[in-house]
C-alpha cells in the first residue's frame, strides 16, 4: 500500500501538534509559546496578509521536525501491529513469531515525510489497513489521504513509485554461487521521469557555461555542474543504476558539445580531453581515459565529470537506524560499515568561489591551481593550524607558502601549502615569539622560517 497525505504541510492541526510536543517531552512552556507564535505568524502574498490557522511555516527550518513529530504516533501505531509488537517476549523476533501463529499478517511501514509505504502479504490485509488508516487520519490527525495517490499494488505485477525510485518484486539474478533461485527479491530502479527532470536542470547549467565571462567563472560554473551530477549519482547509486548513469552522461555530453562548439567553433576538439588529465577532482578521475569537455585555465584542464564514475552500491542489509551523523555511536557505526578511517568533517563551504577566483593578476602566484590545491591542503591539515594545532576559522586562517623561492609550476603544489592561523603566520614572518612558548613550538616556527 502506497499513500500520500493530501496537502500535509498545509493542513497540520496546531492544537494537536502542540499536544504531541508536550507528549514527547517538550515541557518548557516558553519553547511551546515560541513555536505557537511561529505557527500563527501568517504570510504575505500579493501585498495581502494571510493568517495561518493550520499548517507549518513554508521554508521554516523547524517545519520538517514538527511534521515528523506530528506523525510519530502514526509510526508507532503501525509499528506495534507487527514490527514492534507490545509483548512480554524478550526478543521482538519471538513476539512476531507468536503473532504469525495467531494469524496476524506481517506489515512494515517505510515513511519519508508525508510519503509512505506499508508492506504486507495479502490484498485483504492491505484493504483493511486502507480503511482503518483513512479513519485514523481523518479523526485522530484531522488529515486526509490523497485518493489519487493512494494505491494498493502487487509488486510482482506493478512496481511501486517511491522517493524517485521504482521498486519491483522479481527473481534474483542467477550467479555461479547461487543458480536457479526461486525466491522473490525487491529490485529498485531509478524513476526515469524524475531523473530526466533533474538532468534537464543540469543541462541548463551546462548551457550557462558559455554565458560566463572569463575562464575562472567558467571553471566555477563547471564545478557547480559537477556537484549537481555527483549529488544525483550518489542518490541513485543504491539502485540498479548503470543504464541510468549512461543515459545521464550521454545527455550531459550532448549539451556540453553544443556549448563548447558555440564558445570555440571548430576548435572545440581541443577541449575534449581524457578524464585523467583533469586537475579538478583528480582522485575521482585518476586512471580514466574516456573523454569529457573541459576548459583550459593556467595550463590546467577543469572539466565536467561523469555520473558513471560513481559505482553502484548495493545495500546487503536493511538500513541500521542507529547509523546517524548526530551521535558518536552513529558516526562510529558508519565508519565500520564503510570501512573508512575517521576523517576531518568537511562542515565548511568551498574555499573557492566566484568572489575569490578573480581575473585580476594582482599577484601572479594566486592562479586557479592555488585556489584548488589549498582545498586539498586544508583537508590534509584537518582544519588545524600546522604549528599550534588550533582550530582554524574563517577570520583567522591563512594558506602559507612553505617555500616562496619555487617556480610558478611548483609553488602552488599541495606539498608547498600549509594552513596556519594568522598569529602563527606572523611568527613565521619574524614577529617576536612569546617567552612562554615551549621548545617544540619554537622549533616548528624556526623550521618554517628556514624553509622560507
Amino acid at each position: 500500500m502506497i499513500a500520500i497525505i493530501k496537502g500535509y504541510f498545509d493542513n497540520i492541526n496546531h492544537r494537536i501538534l502542540l499536544k504531541k510536543l508536550w507528549k514527547i517531552g517538550v515541557h518548557d512552556k516558553r519553547v511551546i509559546a515560541i513555536i505557537k507564535e511561529m505557527l500563527k505568524a501568517g504570510y504575505i502574498e500579493g501585498d495581502c496578509f494571510n493568517d495561518t490557522e493550520t499548517g507549518t511555516v513554508q521554508g521554516g527550518i523547524i517545519s520538517p521536525l514538527l511534521a515528523n513529530i506530528y506523525l510519530n504516533d502514526f509510526d508507532w501505531t503501525i509499528g506495534r501491529m507487527y514490527h514492534h509488537p507490545r509483548s512480554h517476549c524478550k526478543h521482538s523476533t519471538s513476539a512476531r513469531g507468536r503473532l504469525r501463529k495467531l494469524g496476524v499478517k506481517p506489515k512494515y511501514l517505510i515513511r519519508f515525510a508525508d510519503d509512505w509505504i506499508i508492506q504486507t502479504t495479502t490484498v485483504e490485509e492491505a484493504n483493511r489497513l486502507s480503511k482503518y488508516l483513512n479513519k485514523y487520519f481523518k479523526h485522530r490527525l484531522k488529515l486526509e489521504l490523497s485518493s489519487e495517490k493512494t494505491v494498493i499494488t502487487n509488486l510482482k505485477d506493478k512496481p511501486a513509485k517511491f522517493l524517485g525510485f521504482i521498486i519491483k518484486a522479481a527473481l534474483p539474478r542467477n550467479t555461479p554461487e547461487k543458480p536457479n533461485r526461486n525466491n522473490l527479491v525487491g529490485k529498485p530502479y531509478p524513476n526515469m521521469s524524475k531523473v530526466k527532470a533533474k538532468v534537464n536542470l543540469i543541462c541548463q547549467e551546462v548551457k550557462a557555461i558559455k554565458c560566463q565571462e572569463g575562464q575562472h567563472k567558467k571553471a566555477v560554473q563547471i564545478e557547480k555542474i559537477n556537484s549537481m551530477l555527483i549529488g544525483l549519482a550518489e542518490y541513485y547509486k543504491s539502485a540498479i543504476c548503470s543504464k541510468t548513469f549512461i543515459y545521464i552522461d550521454d545527455k550531459i555530453k550532448r549539451s556540453a558539445y553544443a556549448s563548447f562548439q558555440a564558445m570555440y567553433g571548430n576548435s572545440y576538439k581541443d577541449y575534449y580531453v581524457p578524464l585523467a588529465r583533469l586537475t579538478n577532482r583528480s582522485e575521482r578521475h585518476k586512471g580514466y581515459m574516456s573523454k569529457t569537455f573541459a576548459i583550459k585555465i593556467d595550463g590546467m584542464y577543469v572539466g565536467i565529470t561523469k555520473a558513471s564514475l560513481t559505482h553502484s552500491q548495493w545495500e546487503k542489509y536493511p538500513y541500521n537506524q542507529n547509523v546517524t551523523p548526530f551521535t558518536e555511536q552513529g558516526r562510529e557505526l558508519y565508519l565500520q560499515q564503510t570501512k573508512q578511517k575517521k576523517r576531518f568533517p568537511l562542515d565548511r563551504p568551498t574555499l573557492y568561489d566566484i568572489q575569490t577566483l578573480k581575473e585580476s593578476t594582482e599577484k601572479e602566484l594566486y592562479n586557479f591551481e592555488y585556489y584548488m590545491n589549498r582545498e586539498y591542503a586544508y583537508n590534509r591539515d584537518r582544519g588545524k593550524c600546522k604549528i599550534c594545532n588550533g582550530t582554524l576559522t574563517e577570520i583567522n586562517r591563512h594558506c602559507h607558502y612553505i617555500s616562496e623561492k619555487l617556480s610558478l609550476d611548483k609553488i602552488n603544489k599541495v606539498p608547498n601549502l600549509a594552513w596556519v592561523c594568522t598569529t602563527c603566520d606572523g611568527y613565521i614572518h619574524e614577529d617576536e615569539m612569546p617567552k612562554t612558548f615551549d621548545k617544540k613550538l619554537i622549533e616548528k616556527i624556526r623550521k618554517y622560517r628556514r624553509k622560507l
